[in-house]
């Protein structure tokens, strides 16, 4: 026990911590059913070297180590599948996502669409508006100057009228 306690090293503000080089470096291996699976025999050196005391292969402390392997191997195995349903409820997501997203997009298209036909139609009326007051101007002009046209001819009429008048009257006055 005074050996570890000396192998402790203290960290400022922090409780006492194993050296690096005191851990255990058992590595995990692979069960048939591909699961981790401590190495208990790496277990046991790594005590017998650190500690001077060899554990025997059924010695009861060894218990903890294979009810937490379980317990752990059983906290994976509930994390996987907490993880397989949390990837599937996330895919699900993110299509209802890409579905509303699509439909938003239409209303988008659809409402910009409608805006710019508006404003196209708006400017094409509002050219035949401003064309048809330029023609009804130019028909008021055109029609003031038919006007003047009709009354300068009756004008000549009515002179050509006189000078028949005065020309049948000099022939039948000179006859």
């Amino acid at each position: 026990m005074r050996r570890l306690i000396r192998n402790t090293v203290m960290r400022e503000g922090a409780g006492p911590t194993l050296p690096p080089q005191s851990r255990s470096s058992a590595p995990a291996t692979l069960t048939p059913q591909g699961k981790t699976m401590i190495d208990i025999e790496e277990i046991r050196k790594d005590i017998a070297v650190e500690h001077n005391n060899l554990l025997s292969k059924d010695d009861p402390i060894l218990i903890s180590v294979s009810i937490s392997e379980r317990v752990l191997s059983q906290c994976v195995s509930i994390l996987n599948e907490q993880n397989e349903r949390n990837q599937k409820a996330l895919l699900a997501a993110v299509k209802q996502g890409l579905a509303e997203g699509k439909v938003a997009a239409k209303e988008v298209v659809r409402s910009g669409g409608e805006y710019v036909s508006d404003q196209v139609h708006t400017a094409i009326e509002s050219a035949i508006n401003e064309g048809r007051e330029e023609l009804r101007k130019d028909l008021r002009l055109a029609w003031s100057k038919i006007e003047a046209a009709r009354k300068a001819s009756y004008v000549a009429a009515g002179v050509s009228v006189v000078c028949a008048v005065v020309t049948l009257g000099a022939l039948v006055g000179s006859a």
